[in-house]
């Protein structure tokens, strides 16, 4: 899920079979690592793929793992080298 500006409704997000309630998005998260998460736990996706290179990242996936609805999660720690 990649969510950007340009919509008409802000709060939802909707392509030809697939409609996103953001509502639940809204939020004052200063820091991303935990913004991330949020997006995972309100995704609704049976997987995910995570792009991340910090551990920080890693611990929050395994700490709320249970809280999301996917069953394969998985995490691109790659560098770009």
């Amino acid at each position: 899920m990649v969510v950007a500006g340009g919509f008409h409704e802000g709060a939802m997000v909707k392509s030809s079979d697939l409609t996103l309630d953001l509502s639940m998005q809204k939020g004052n998260h200063e820091e991303a690592d935990t913004r991330l998460i949020l997006h995972c736990i309100h995704a609704h996706m049976e997987s995910m793929v995570v792009l991340a290179r910090d551990t920080d990242v890693l611990l929050l996936l395994l700490a709320h793992f249970e809280k999301m609805d996917c069953r394969i999660l998985i995490m691109n720690a790659g560098t770009l080298k």
